[in-house]
This record gives C-alpha cells, structure tokens and sequence, in this order.
C-alpha cells in the first residue's frame, strides 16, 4: 500500500515537471522499481531535494493539493497497483468517470 499520496506525484514526472520551474532536478528522484513499498520519509526527502532551488519549493498543503490536481491518472494506476484498485472502486461507485 502507498504509504503518502505524495508517492503518487514520482509516478508521474511529467506534472512535477510542468509544475515547478526549470531548476526542477529530476535526478534527485530516484527509478523506484515498487513505488508503493518507498517510505514516507524517503519520497517527501526526494522530493524536497528535487525543488531546493525551485522558486516554489515542494510543501505539503497548497503545493501538495495543487500537484494532486494534476497527476494524470493514468500514469498513477500503471505505477502504483493500490492506487489503481483505489481508484477502479471509485469507478463502481460512480464516484469517477
């Protein structure tokens, strides 16, 4: 199971790129073979080296719900198998398209 949403955000690169500036470094953003089974503390640390000097630095509130806005999906579900469960209940529920 993901052990904080922010996990989320490292299955799709592409929406953290678009989001933060060009000083983003990906590179400090390790290739996680199991993305769900990374601790906690490792992914807000990747994360927070990842924008140390972007002029918007990675924060847990305004920042984390913005980038939770625009995670595509699709990229979540193929990384992240809970997520993918998650969300195909939500679906039954017709709580999702």
């Amino acid at each position: 199971m993901v052990q904080v949403m922010e996990t989320w955000f490292l299955a799709d690169r592409n929406s953290l790129k678009r989001y933060f500036d060009a000083e983003f470094r990906e590179n400090a953003l390790k290739q996680w073979p199991q993305l769900e089974d990374v601790p906690k503390a490792t992914v807000l640390n990747a994360l927070e080296r990842a924008t140390a000097n972007c002029a918007t630095r990675y924060a847990k509130g305004k920042v984390s719900f913005e980038l939770l806005a625009q995670v595509d999906p699709a990229r979540v579900e193929a990384a992240c198998p809970h997520a993918k469960a998650l969300l195909n209940r939500l679906r039954t529920l017709a709580l999702l398209p």
